[in-house]
């Protein structure tokens, strides 16, 4: 898979020695890359399944949460709309890595997505309990 842009316009340029004209991918090596936001960081642990839908594809790829990296993080210009809003700061994200195996030429690097992160199942009884304790820890504290 070759990650170059326009590489048909390489076509009868004369180039040096050293130089490097095309930047070829293996396409079984390629890593999708999640941004989670902070808020859900309690939900998930690494391991938990992950559906990852691009719009060049009509399947979702299937994989599992790697684990977390670094810090916090903003997320780059482009990937949320713009936002004219004074004194309301964006969230922050912690960045995790997926690994997407052998896949056709419908995924090229840089493209975006969403992720869907299939987390612990909780039962009704536990969401219940963990959201009265929620409660009852910010008025009691």
């Amino acid at each position: 898979m070759i990650s170059t842009p326009e590489p048909e316009n390489l076509v009868n340029r004369d180039v040096t020695t050293g130089q490097a004209v095309l930047t070829v991918i293996d396409p079984t090596r390629l890593v999708a890359r999640l941004y989670i936001p902070a808020s859900e960081m309690a939900h998930i642990r690494p391991g938990d399944r992950v559906s990852l839908g691009l719009s060049s594809r009509f399947t979702p790829l299937h994989g599992m949460l790697g684990s977390m990296e670094g810090s916090a993080v903003q997320l780059p210009v482009g990937l949320l709309p713009d936002q004219q809003y004074r004194g309301t700061a964006l969230p922050v994200f912690f960045t995790t890595r997926m690994p997407l195996g052998a896949t056709d030429d419908t995924i090229r690097t840089g493209m975006s997505g969403e992720a869907k992160i299939f987390g612990r199942r909780r039962s009704i009884a536990l969401r219940v309990t963990t959201a009265v304790g929620n409660v009852l820890r910010t008025h009691f504290w």
